[in-house]
């Protein structure tokens, strides 16, 4: 079975929000760990748990700091694939199992998914982006990344002016 990691920045993100991105993670069919990475303003409801990196002080770009240094140390502590979750997201219970199953078939050392429009309550909308329908973008939190391609993981550290279009650039 693969190593995978989701790393999710933080920044003031109601515990809330937090709590469901992060029960989302947990409530994965197929094994993953959760990088929590506080970007200069810890959650004290997560300081405990394994896995729980606070930065110094906040980075001001986007959660793009957090991102890499959480994809990072996956890469050091020996994961084989590093999945990305923004603080106000979260994965539907095979979001994972599917990556790694689109990446058996396929064997790519990047894997990506369309991701779903839902309302507060979690109810999916009738909404799509034109730019992914037209394999235009990929949202951050619908990669999934193998080490093959683990040089990307530091492409997260672009100049902060950039940092509004990150998912953009990556993509």
């Amino acid at each position: 079975m693969l190593k995978v990691a989701v790393v999710t920045p933080y920044y003031k993100e109601r515990s809330e929000v937090l709590l469901k991105c992060h029960e989302s993670v947990l409530g994965q069919t197929y094994s993953c760990q959760h990088f929590l990475v506080a970007d200069g303003h810890p959650n004290q409801m997560f300081g405990n748990i394994p896995n729980h990196i606070v930065l110094p002080q906040a980075n001001g770009d986007n959660g793009n700091t957090p991102r890499a240094i959480g994809g990072i140390l996956a890469d050091s502590y020996g994961y084989d694939a590093v999945a990305y979750l923004d603080a106000d997201n979260w994965y539907e219970p095979t979001h994972i199992a599917n990556l790694v199953a689109a990446y058996e078939r396929n064997r790519t050392p990047l894997v990506c998914c369309k991701r779903l429009f839902c309302d507060m309550e979690g109810r999916m909308m009738a909404i799509t982006n034109p730019d992914e329908d037209a394999h235009r973008h990929v949202d951050t939190s619908n990669w999934l990344v193998f080490r093959p391609a683990f040089a990307l993981l530091s492409a997260w550290l672009m100049p902060k002016v950039l940092s509004p279009l990150c998912d953009r650039i990556f993509f």
